[in-house]
């Protein structure tokens, strides 16, 4: 994205518990290296940085075209890469307490529950990341805009499995704000 509601500075190098904010979420994906991992971006350090990592860049110059653009372009690099994919898992990169335990419970209960999509959820609210199986492919190929997988889930309800997680691991970093109203301290 833009991070317009972060003043329009690019908050994912925002030093946040001592890193820059993408670093958590890059470091979170290393434990899952028997998994393709791709990172959409549109900045060069963070490009670089999941390259060094063994992650694939899918570069988005053009972030003005919404969320949508960015997850269309993450799942057709996937799908040129493994075609018979059953399902993917995208993620924020704006939630540095996300648990890798929270991914692995995701991916476990998909493995449990093939053709659902499986969101996160604090109490009953929903959050990212959300793993979609490939049945709901087309459909994220259809969004537009600056639409994410929101849209979709509210119109079938009944294809969503959730898995609890912690309120912390949820919460996402939007504004300024949000680094100091959350306990960062490691």
């Amino acid at each position: 994205g833009r991070s317009l509601r972060f003043g329009g500075e690019n908050k994912l190098l925002t030093t946040v518990s001592g890193k820059p904010l993408y670093e958590h979420t890059l470091a979170r994906l290393e434990g899952f290296w028997d998994f393709s991992r791709f990172v959409v971006t549109g900045y060069h350090e963070i490009e670089k940085r999941a390259e060094e990592l063994g992650m694939h860049s899918v570069i988005n110059l053009e972030p003005e075209l919404g969320i949508s653009h960015s997850i269309q372009r993450g799942l057709k690099a996937c799908l040129e890469e493994n075609p018979d994919i059953q399902g993917v898992l995208f993620s924020v990169c704006d939630q540095p307490k996300l648990h890798p335990a929270t991914i692995q419970r995701l991916l476990n209960t998909a493995g449990l529950h093939k053709g659902q999509i499986i969101c996160t959820a604090n109490q009953g609210r929903p959050g990212n990341p959300v793993l979609w199986d490939r049945k709901f492919f087309p459909k994220l190929m259809s969004l537009s805009g600056d639409n994410g997988g929101k849209q979709i889930m509210a119109e079938i309800p009944e294809k969503i499995r959730y898995v609890e997680a912690h309120a912390k691991e949820l919460h996402d970093i939007d504004y300024k704000s949000d680094i100091s109203d959350l306990d960062y301290r490691e």
